[in-house]
């Protein structure tokens, strides 16, 4: 039995990610891409937000709660509205882990062989959350390096920093 370091695994499961997608041909290998990026921002996101920073699905949901408030959404309304659209964004990676749902609130059970469809596009999916977890991955480097830690730069594996370096935008699957 190991102790591992669940911040340094994501980074190997990030460099993953990006090695799977950029080499993709097939469904299964996308899905690989999105199931593995979307660890890394259940790892890495509620650290930043631990820590203080705010996670990249909050970036994406401050901007359209903005364009809410403008329109005269109630508080109680702007809550909603974060939920639904964080959901959303998860739809993709979470209906690949799981079938069904379990009766929350409002929301209605929803048996597993009643779920066993996706509307996806799995190229962008995997595009969309890999640059989310790159952009959590910087932001939990910059605020753990502005407390000094140096020491976690230091240690991560180049092919990381590699990935964290580069413009992601320029791996965008479609032409404009």
């Amino acid at each position: 039995m190991h102790t591992y370091n669940k911040i340094y695994l994501a980074g190997e499961m990030l460099v993953e990610s990006v090695r799977v997608y950029r080499a993709a041909r097939r469904r299964v290998e996308f899905i690989s891409a999105i199931l593995l990026a979307g660890a890394v921002i259940g790892i890495i996101a509620p650290c930043v937000e631990e820590l203080g920073g705010q996670a990249s699905d909050h970036d994406f949901v401050d901007l359209l709660v903005a364009m809410k408030k403008l329109r005269g959404a109630t508080p109680q309304d702007l809550k909603k509205y974060t939920a639904k659209v964080i959901r959303e964004r998860r739809y993709v990676y979470n209906s690949l882990k799981h079938a069904g749902k379990k009766k929350r609130g409002e929301s209605p059970e929803i048996k597993p062989s009643d779920d066993c469809e996706l509307i996806a596009d799995l190229q962008l999916e995997a595009y969309s959350v890999i640059g989310r977890a790159i952009d959590d991955y910087i932001k939990y480097i910059n605020i753990k390096d502005r407390g000094g830690c140096l020491r976690l730069v230091n240690n991560l594996p180049e092919q990381l920093l590699d990935i964290l370096q580069m413009p992601w935008v320029e791996e965008y699957p479609h032409q404009f």
